[in-house]
């Protein structure tokens, strides 16, 4: 049976963040393989997104390490409800292979950080921990501002005026 995420604790929570992160962090890094070939201003940005993403990871490691030692308790995202990882695209062929075309990708994309953005909102209103409460609504502005430079990506896209 799934979790909520109210019922995890401080320390779950965290292990929880760091994994969405790894987990965003490797989907960024895929999605830039994908745009690699054809369009190397897309490609770039999800380069960023992916170094993002790690920052993100490394600063909720080093919360996690201060606050509860080296040990971080493997947490699955598929465990706790309301937690929707997006698909994974390993490989850039599988824009030819699998007929997953760039729009495609972007979307995949946005719907990984507005998850992201969702679990940090949910996050900060599950924890009576003020700290983390902070940092939580802080990555959530984060990955808001991810999903509207996604957005607007999209939209060049959909005009046609991508490389």
């Amino acid at each position: 049976m799934k979790r909520r995420i109210e019922e995890l604790s401080a320390k779950e929570i965290l292990a929880l963040a760091i994994q969405i992160e790894i987990s965003n962090q490797s989907r960024m890094e895929a999605f830039a393989s994908a745009f690699r070939g054809f369009s190397p201003t897309t490609a770039a940005m999800f380069d960023e997104l992916a170094v993002e993403e790690e920052e993100h990871k490394l600063i909720l490691e080093n919360k996690f390490r201060t606050r509860f030692g080296d040990e971080i308790p493997p947490m699955d995202e598929f465990e706790i409800e309301g937690v929707i990882e997006a698909i994974d695209i390993d490989q850039s062929e599988s824009l030819i292979f699998d007929g997953i075309d760039a729009q495609e990708v972007l979307r995949q994309a946005r719907l990984a950080e507005q998850n992201a953005q969702e679990f940090y909102r949910l996050a900060a209103d599950a924890t009576d921990d003020e700290e983390l409460c902070t940092l939580f609504r802080e990555l959530e502005e984060m990955e808001g501002e991810h999903e509207s430079g996604l957005s607007e990506l999209g939209e060049t896209f959909h005009r046609g005026e991508s490389e």
